[in-house]
């Protein structure tokens, strides 16, 4: 009989931590983006507990729902770098923070192309995108749902649905990887 080389001790706290490691959730919470106050309107925002999402706003006289040639800006609250994604037309309703708050899912469109993109919170580099022109979609626990063959925006009027589940970095799976 041969001795161990590792404790059996150490060998189970290693393998209990990668379980954990797996087993880490990727969850998004949809993040509420409003204006940072009644009378200053040409800036909306949300924030999460580290992180904050800005967008500049051209129409201060009512409320809006898309951000039209705005940079979406990141800033890290604790240590107040900031990054920005240029351009796009970005919805106000479809911005999710991940749980841990590295990543962040902004959907943006221009013309008939509609997409949903994976930025890191601290660089702003765009980590994957999925296209879902003309498609409903839904942020689940477990991942992305995304449906094909819809008459509607809702998912319940599609004939078809994909669950891209949350994988590596809580990216999709099946993203277009950047």
């Amino acid at each position: 009989m041969t001795a161990l080389k590792y404790p059996a001790a150490l060998l189970c706290t290693f393998f209990a931590l990668s379980l954990h490691a797996a087993a880490a959730p990727c969850g998004y919470a949809a993040l509420a983006i409003e204006p940072l106050s009644a009378t200053r309107t040409d800036v909306y925002a949300g924030q999460g507990e580290r992180v904050e999402v800005s967008f500049a706003n051209e129409t201060t006289t009512q409320p809006v729902e898309t951000f039209p040639d705005s940079n979406l800006k990141i800033r890290q609250t604790g240590s107040n770098s900031v990054c920005e994604v240029a351009g796009g037309i970005w919805v106000r309703n479809a911005v999710y923070l991940s749980m841990n708050e590295r990543m962040l899912i902004a959907k943006q469109f221009s013309g008939s192309n509609e997409s949903l993109g994976f930025y890191d919170t601290h660089t702003c580099a765009l980590k994957a995108e999925i296209d879902v022109s003309n498609r409903a979609w839904k942020i689940e626990p477990t991942g992305l749902r995304v449906g094909g063959r819809c008459a509607s925006d809702q998912l319940q009027s599609c004939k078809t649905t994909v669950l891209h589940r949350w994988g590596a970095h809580c990216l999709a799976h099946r993203a277009k990887k950047r």
